[in-house]
């Protein structure tokens, strides 16, 4: 916060010389003492005001990126530890001892937890939301099976393909692309079908009536004044709701921080452009716009945390396949990895759903555990968690096998990551090509429908 003060005073300060520079002029001083306090007064206002800017930014923002930013560098620290032979809680505790507030302060519980006798898993436990639950869930793994080592690699690939640390150009560009569409759709249906409307009421004469064609678009630009913007005004907070849990974190009170930051930002931004304005509608505008989105954001965020206590997140996510294959895809893996450690069937189902930190793959591992309590094999058990063909030909060539599960499945596990990247590609391609079509559709409808009327008057004439 000192270099938010110092930026303050400097842009005040140039201020002060402008105005000081005005009131001089305006008494009819010099030009070149006016011009001598006036271009300093600009460039420490311009100066200021940059700094200003860049310095709300990075608090509006570093808090919420630092949080996948602090998870990766957290398991960073976790794989060097592993190399070096020292143990991880003694590497956590004395990191902390040092001071270090890299990690926050979430960390220093987590290290005080170790330090009361606590395993990594249970002081994690204790301090929720300080990693995504799914990494918690993956490091609980290492600890119950004792390959750490192997299980740290893994947390960290999940945590890059969850965090969209590569994001896809293409869902990039659908995203510009279907943000165009809207824009485009929504200012010919508010405004430029009215206009048509106003005009063809001035040209139709008694008992003359517009095509159908025409009145069912005019229809549904009436509709979509009433209810498109309350739609898309629904659909965008529960956008940037998505976007400050994504940035923040999990736990409800840090979105709830980026949130409030977010606000103090823009209303900073219309501060500001007010004072060089000399101006209160910026202000006013910028704060009812930050307040609009703010509560909206607010409600969209206690919706999607809702309906994630509920279990309904993790039910779409399942729902959309090339998730479902990377979740199975880690599922198998870990289970894998567990078998291979020598633990029991029973446990290494529940550990290998727990690593998947979805509430559907736990449920269905209760009902493969229930069946291998029962008697039933191994192989028949996972049909309850994956009934695909050459997942449970792989399971059964492993099985015969000692302690090399592993192997047998890497070429399974790698046919399901190539599966779900050739998925969401399509998906993707899919999308573009249909919200093409579809624009092309509407703004080709509107076009026939509005000319339609000065074609069928063209004709009466002709005749």
């Amino acid at each position: 916060m000192r270099v938010f003060f110092y930026s303050m005073a400097l842009f005040f300060a140039g201020c002060l010389l402008l105005f000081f520079a005005g009131s001089l002029d305006s008494k009819g001083v010099s030009k070149a003492l006016v011009l001598l306090l006036g271009m300093p007064g600009s460039i420490l206002a311009l100066l200021g005001l940059m700094a200003i800017s860049v310095t709300l930014c990075q608090y509006a923002f570093s808090g919420g990126f630092d949080y996948r930013e602090r998870t990766r560098l957290f398991l960073e620290m976790l794989v060097l530890a592993e190399k070096s032979g020292q143990s991880i809680e003694q590497t956590i505790t004395e990191f902390s001892k040092r001071g270090n507030q890299s990690f926050g302060g979430q960390y220093d519980q987590v290290a005080r937890h170790i330090e009361s006798g606590l395993t990594l898993p249970e002081a994690l436990d204790k301090e929720s939301g300080c990693l995504p639950a799914r990494t918690v869930a993956t490091l609980k793994v290492g600890h119950e099976s004792g390959r750490m080592s192997t299980i740290l690699p893994v947390a960290r690939e999940g945590l890059r393909e969850k965090g969209g640390e590569q994001p896809h150009p293409d869902a990039e560009y659908l995203v510009a692309v279907f943000a165009a569409a809207t824009v485009i759709v929504g200012i010919l249906m508010t405004y430029v079908i009215p206009k048509f409307k106003w005009i063809f009421a001035d040209m139709l004469g008694e008992g003359e009536a517009l095509p159908a064609f025409t009145m069912w678009v005019i229809s549904i630009s009436e509709a979509a004044k009433y209810f498109a913007l309350p739609s898309l005004a629904v659909v965008g907070f529960l956008i940037c709701a998505s976007l400050i849990r994504r940035i923040s974190g999990p736990p409800l009170k840090d979105q709830m921080v980026v949130l409030v930051r977010c606000w103090v930002l823009v209303l900073s931004a219309g501060f500001l452009l007010s004072l060089l304005l000399r101006d209160w509608d910026p202000f006013i505008g910028f704060g009812f716009t930050a307040t609009g989105l703010a509560v909206g954001s607010c409600i969209g965020l206690c919706v999607i945390f809702f309906c994630d206590q509920m279990g309904w997140v993790d039910g779409v996510r399942y729902l959309i396949p090339w998730c479902r294959k990377r979740l199975q895809r880690d599922f198998s893996h870990m289970l894998a990895i567990l078998l291979d450690s020598g633990i029991s069937e029973e446990k290494a189902l529940e550990l290998a759903a727990e690593s998947t930190a979805n509430g559907v793959i736990k449920q269905r591992a209760q009902k493969a555990i229930a069946a291998v309590r029962s008697g039933t094999g191994m192989v028949k058990a996972v049909q309850l968690m994956d009934d695909s063909k050459e997942f449970q030909w792989r399971l059964t060539n492993a099985l015969q096998t000692e302690f090399n599960f592993v192997d047998a499945l890497a070429g399974w596990h790698e046919s399901l990551s190539a599966r779900a990247d050739r998925q969401q590609q399509t998906y993707v391609a899919v999308m573009q090509t249909s919200v093409l079509f579809f624009l092309g559709l509407i703004v080709g409808s509107i076009m026939i429908g509005m000319f339609l009327p000065l074609i069928v008057m063209m004709e009466k004439l002709a005749w």
